[in-house]
């Protein structure tokens, strides 16, 4: 087993994200291997409060996954947490229990503990960020965190790609009523929890939605070189969501760049993306495939 590696695990609301990374001799994180299952673990959660039994079962299939390679990789230093969807449901124990069969201690942590460590993550290979504010959205819920002179701000607000699409989307092509109404929504959750005055006017977007995005409105297969750093414009989140709303969900699937398991939630997503540089009057936001998960492994 190496000492010096870490396997840094982020099991989100829709997505499952594995670390494994080192130390090299002058203190830099170096990555060995950084994986992402989609395993939509939240699946009716918002309706239900409890996770259902299919969403448990890709779960397991992750956990065995994600075990192995770190066996392969002798990894011994093991640091799991899960967010948004573990807070919100009755059966956390049946979750919590099939992490052990793989030696996995699952570490339910609150929303402001995830905005630090997503913000720690996504900053520490950034310039500059004094000036900017980093919005992390998850299937549950949305953060977003900032630096003070005092410390953090952070707040997390339960607006989630997965739990939009299930509180407004009905099928696809998207109803031009439901629509409105989830961007609405966006839009009240804001007002009531933000002052534009207050937030720097820079955006750093990581996770699922917006590296997925920056993959779709380039027209390629993830590229860490191409992704990492890359500008989304509010007039490519304008034209992308209308486009998103107008297709079928097969025809999402087939854009180049689109995981297909992802398809059923970019567009909630992305109006997220685009209501908070609407509302913050910023033009365009940056794209961090950095994360939570680093931020653990920091730590």
């Amino acid at each position: 087993m190496s000492i010096n590696r870490v396997a840094s695990i982020d099991l989100g609301s829709n997505s499952f994200l594995l670390l494994i990374s080192e130390r090299d001799d002058q203190g830099q994180l170096c990555v060995i291997e950084d994986i992402c299952l989609v395993t939509q673990l939240a699946q009716g959660v918002q309706k239900h409060k409890f996770f259902h039994k299919d969403a448990l079962e890709r779960a397991n299939k992750a956990f065995e996954h994600f075990f192995e390679k770190i066996k392969y990789y002798g990894v011994s230093n093991i640091k799991v947490v899960s967010t948004s969807a573990a807070r919100d449901v009755t059966n956390k124990q049946e979750f919590l229990d099939l992490g052990l069969k793989y030696n996995f201690h699952i570490q339910i942590i609150s929303g402001e503990k995830e905005a630090e460590l997503s913000f720690l993550g996504a900053t520490f290979d950034q310039e500059h960020i004094d000036e900017s504010f980093v919005l992390d959205i998850g299937g549950g819920s949305t953060e977003f965190i900032y630096k003070q002179s005092h410390g953090l701000f952070a707040k997390s607000i339960d607006m989630g790609a997965v739990r939009l699409r299930e509180m407004f989307i009905t099928g696809y092509p998207i109803k031009k009523s439901e629509g409105e109404d989830l961007r609405g929504y966006i839009r009240k959750l804001l007002k009531e929890n933000f002052s534009k005055e207050n937030f720097p006017k820079k955006m750093l977007a990581v996770a699922g939605t917006p590296v997925t995005l920056a993959g779709v409105i380039q027209a390629i297969e993830f590229n860490e070189n191409k992704i990492h750093g890359f500008r989304i414009t509010l007039n490519d989140l304008n034209l992308m969501t209308h486009r998103l709303s107008k297709m079928d969900l097969n025809e999402i699937k087939l854009l180049k760049g689109m995981d297909e398991k992802r398809a059923h939630v970019i567009y909630a997503g992305a109006s997220i993306l685009y209501e908070c540089l609407e509302y913050f009057n910023l033009p365009d936001l940056k794209v961090s495939t950095k994360g939570l998960r680093y931020g653990l492994a920091l730590r």
